[in-house]
This record gives structure tokens, C-alpha cells and sequence, in this order.
């Protein structure tokens, strides 16, 4: 019978020791991602930048990424191309609005970043605002924007 009792308490130990482990990682995972956001659907996105910047004006090459604008995600929907003064965006999904934002008006929020956990890296994307629209950048092109934005 004891070899049973520490067998049982270590085979708790053991679950209650995971258990801590996951809860640590998905702590420090929520907190390199800003925390635990609950997202206003009603604020600004798309449609408001499309009212200041709209344009008929494309800019070539563009190519496909993702972006998160407002409350909605737009994964490979969005096609960025970089002109000398302006960011241009077109939405490839249910419509071709376009938008030309001068690098002058973005504003840099959070830079990306890279963190580890559990010896996986995690990327951050960078936080912009723009006329009040908060947009969300993978590093790649977060990185390029940040390169254009002019230093005040």
C-alpha cells in the first residue's frame, strides 16, 4: 500500500507540475501579444480610411499580405505597394477600394518583435494608428513602413 500512495502523489505532482507549465506559457503568450483584447466591432477600419484616402491610383509592383485594420483581419486579402511618398492599399476581397496613406500620417504604436517561449519563437506584429484606425503590420512590411515613416 505504500508504494501505491507514492505513486498516486507523484503521478499528481506530476499533472499539477504540467498543468503550471501550460499556464505559464499561455500567460507569457498572452502577455507578449498585448494581453487579452476584446475587440470593439464598431471602431473605425476599412471604410474610414477609404473615406480620407480613397484613390483610383494604383502603384506598381503591389504584392499580397495580411493586415489587420480596425476590428477586422484581412489575411493575404490586402495588396501593398510603396510609392515614394504614400502607402497604397487595395482590398482583393469583395471589392478593389484603394488607399494612398502619406508615411507622414502613421504612427507607430508597437515595432515588432521576437520572443521566446518554451524555446519557440514568437513574432510580433507592428501597431500602427492612422486617423484613428489602429493597423496591424506582419514584420516584414511593418519593418519597411517603419523605414518610410519620416523621424520627428
Amino acid at each position: 500500500m505504500e508504494k501505491s500512495g507514492w505513486a498516486d502523489w507523484l503521478f499528481k505532482a506530476l499533472v499539477a507540475g504540467l498543468q503550471l507549465f501550460f499556464l505559464y506559457g499561455m500567460g507569457r503568450f498572452l502577455y507578449l501579444m498585448g494581453g487579452l483584447h476584446l475587440t470593439n466591432p464598431f471602431q473605425k477600419g476599412w471604410k474610414h480610411l477609404y473615406q480620407i484616402y480613397g484613390s483610383m491610383t494604383a502603384v506598381r509592383p503591389m504584392h499580397l499580405a495580411s493586415a489587420c485594420i480596425g476590428a477586422v483581419t484581412y489575411n493575404d486579402t490586402v495588396e501593398i505597394g510603396w510609392d515614394q511618398a504614400e502607402l497604397v492599399m487595395r482590398k482583393t476581397f469583395f471589392s478593389d477600394d484603394l488607399v494612398r496613406i502619406p508615411y507622414a500620417h502613421f504612427t507607430l504604436i508597437a515595432a515588432p518583435q521576437q520572443h521566446t517561449i518554451w524555446r519557440i519563437p514568437i513574432r510580433t506584429d507592428g501597431l500602427f494608428a492612422v486617423s484613428g484606425v489602429s493597423i496591424a503590420f506582419k514584420s516584414a512590411v511593418a519593418a519597411q513602413l517603419i523605414e518610410r515613416i519620416p523621424r520627428k
